[in-house]
């Protein structure tokens, strides 16, 4: 049975599609190994609030991902 890890390195390694979140915001995970993961992420106007600058909500979902991956990663449950 597959672990979380090597799940996590198939979507790195682009043998397994990213989950639609990162799609849809735009973020990419770049490097994933054990406890550890670096999601990698360039805001543009799409990612503006009202007043022009990066929405906080967008910048939460970025650091969900890789603290999720990261912990993930450690995890020897199976793959989703």
């Amino acid at each position: 049975m597959a672990t979380m890890l090597a799940a996590i390195q198939k979507i790195q390694r682009g043998e397994a599609p990213p989950p639609p979140v990162a799609s849809l915001i735009g973020f990419s995970l770049r490097e994933a190994e054990p406890g550890r993961a670096v999601v990698e992420f360039e805001a543009d106007v799409r990612h503006a609030n009202p007043m022009g600058t990066l929405h906080g909500g967008i910048l939460c979902d970025v650091a969900d991902a890789a603290s999720r991956c990261g912990r993930a990663s450690s995890s020897p449950r199976a793959a989703w």
